[in-house]
């Protein structure tokens, strides 16, 4: 099931900003929900650098499988997408910088 896309037109959620330098990543231990980053920031704040919350739990809507770790054992090969949203629509950003690390875990 696809979930909506994010056309700007639902309630803007937090007005805080995210930094090439102040880089947050994502894991299934990550310590906040993705959803709620940049909750309790104000316009001028950066992510990660004003709240040190830097590591987020994947929120994957309506996207199966629901955690990054029910990945295991799954081929890596393929194309990984990068999905983000904004709900408001009076500013544009850029995308500086995307990695994606795949750790093995020896059986």
């Amino acid at each position: 099931t696809m979930e909506p896309t994010d056309d700007g037109t639902d309630q803007i959620g937090a007005w805080a900003n995210l930094a090439p330098q102040d880089r947050v990543r994502f894991f299934d231990e990550g310590q906040t929900d993705a959803e709620q980053m940049g909750s309790g920031l104000q316009n001028a704040n950066v992510i990660c650098r004003d709240n040190a919350l830097c590591d987020y739990s994947p929120n994957p809507g309506a996207a199966t499988p629901g955690s990054l770790s029910s990945l295991f054992h799954q081929s890596s090969v393929g194309t990984w997408r990068l999905c983000v949203g904004d709900a408001d629509p009076s500013i544009e950003g850029t995308i500086d910088y995307v990695a994606l690390t795949i750790d093995q875990v020896s059986a």
